[in-house]
């Protein structure tokens, strides 16, 4: 049992939740979910930032409910916050639900003391049940399909319910979000034509979404375009949209709904958008058509220079030549392209991961992404690296690290792979800084490794790819600043 302090002399007609998230960033997940349940009656606010700011916004809103999305990055520190949080407001304890891919992959979390439920898969539906059981008075939550409970040290996970068809969701909740100006004021609003994504790359929890929702739909689900035009219309004659990221992890899976949506999109706005697309999946016609109706940048994932390690190891089956066609395709089309990139994979030696900044030099990427890796509980890289003796066990320790700081392998040539990370924006960018950065991370220079990596970033990446002013930019240094120095505590 849940076990709330008197439990029904709080129940009110409504509940009040506050939705939990690490940064000041749009959340399409949760403004879903926020939608759902404002449409019901209830009051929704939003709290991200450092700890305290949490805290001090949760005592302040005093909810019934506090959800938080969580990635593995987050987990012990959230689990601190939701800890503090119940303890801030002894009288009437909130609900505690952790919810988004780490919880979903790992519903034991729900045995952290603080957490009282977990929320596997989409949330919309799954949310709305556990309110409508908190008003009736109910402590148990049972049976409420994709919520995990906990009673006397063991966890029960409902069954999965069947994926939502998106045109019959309410649109994102944009006043959660635009309610804190730093989002309100971000040049590059968030919209999301589709869910899932079907390939087997080894490195991300996509294969793992896939078993888990197996037989409850399409792993990959679209929007009408009708709908998705439509809620882009309604967002920019309410607030304006300078620009949009796509945020789906593939925008182009489908070409003849690509191709449709876009001729749609060119006819009714004037917008500069930006997505995520595969190298394998790009053609001059696709290329053309984004630029015709305004893309001004797509995103594809290298992940590795080295190809044998990048199709073998992550399963991505695409080739250097072939990401060299579509590096050819897009500039053809004058379309700017972005590649993400990982150093740092099990078994990667630090000539490997030089290749992969080199590969970008060569092919010309515009505006670079380099991650160190961050092994996710479950996935298959992960689960092999486990096996490997590369990492001991991640669930508890995961989160003292993240994509920009330091990697938990424990391999040969690490802590220069870690520096050379550091580097990466210069490297690719002035490819002839590269003997003097070989000689760079030799030494352990921390605090100079961590100011080169935060200023290239914002420079070459961040910037670039939301077409950032100066003073904006700015602005967003300083949270970022504020948000890693109180991440890296932890």
């Amino acid at each position: 049992n849940v076990g709330f302090h008197n439990y029904k002399d709080y129940i009110r007609n409504m509940a009040k939740i506050l939705f939990v998230q690490p940064g000041p960033i749009e959340q399409i997940g949760l403004m879903s979910i926020s939608r759902t349940l404002r449409d019901k009656g209830h009051t929704v606010r939003l709290a991200y930032g450092t700890d305290n700011d949490i805290v001090k916004s949760a005592l302040s809103f005093q909810p019934d409910v506090v959800a938080f999305t969580v990635l593995l990055i987050y987990l012990r520190r959230f689990v601190s916050v939701a800890q503090s949080i119940k303890d801030g407001m002894p009288s009437r304890e909130p609900l505690v639900v952790f919810g988004g891919p780490q919880p979903t992959l790992s519903p034991e979390i729900v045995l952290e003391n603080p957490v009282d439920l977990v929320c596997q898969g989409e949330g919309e539906g799954a949310l709305a049940d556990v309110l409508d059981v908190f008003e009736e008075g109910d402590r148990t939550f049972k049976n409420i399909s994709n919520i995990v409970t906990k009673e006397n040290g063991t966890y029960t996970a409902a069954p999965m319910r069947p994926l939502e068809d998106l045109d019959l969701l309410p649109w994102p909740d944009r006043e959660l979000s635009f309610e804190h100006k730093i989002m309100r004021n971000d040049p590059s609003i968030h919209f999301a034509a589709g869910r899932g994504c079907p390939f087997p790359c080894t490195f991300c929890n996509a294969p793992q979404f896939m078993e888990i929702e197996k037989g409850l739909g399409a792993a990959y689900r679209t929007r009408s375009r009708e709908n998705l035009c439509d809620e882009i219309d309604e967002v920019n004659k309410r607030w304006g949209i300078p620009s949009i990221y796509f945020i789906d992890d593939t925008f182009c899976i489908q070409k003849k709904w690509l191709l449709e949506f876009l001729e749609m999109y060119g006819s009714r706005f004037r917008i500069p958008f930006y997505c995520n697309v595969r190298a394998d999946q790009m053609d001059e016609e696709t290329a053309m058509a984004l630029k015709d109706a305004g893309c001004y940048l797509v995103s594809f994932g290298i992940e590795s220079g080295v190809q044998e390690l990048r199709n073998k190891v992550l399963l991505k089956h695409t080739s250097n030549d072939r990401f060299r066609q579509t590096a050819d395709i897009l500039k053809r089309a004058n379309l700017r392209f972005m590649a993400s990139n990982i150093v740092g994979l099990p078994h990667e030696t630090l000539e490997d991961a030089i290749s992969t900044l080199k590969f970008n030099t060569e092919i010309g990427t515009n505006v670079p992404w380099v991650s160190l890796y961050l092994p996710f509980p479950k996935t298959a890289l992960a689960e092999k690296a486990l096996e490997d003796g590369l990492i001991e066990e991640y669930y508890h320790e995961g989160d003292n690290y993240d994509i920009h700081t330091g990697s938990l392998l424990k391999q040969p040539e690490i802590d220069e792979v870690v520096r050379l990370h550091k580097f990466s924006y210069i490297v690719i960018k002035f490819p002839w800084t590269l003997p003097i950065v070989r000689k760079l991370i030799t030494f352990n220079l921390p605090r100079v490794y961590y100011w080169v990596h935060r200023l290239t970033y914002f420079w070459f990446f961040f910037r670039e790819e939301r077409l950032m002013t100066w003073r904006r930019t700015i602005v967003e240094a300083f949270a970022a600043l504020r948000f890693y120095d109180t991440h890296e505590k932890h």
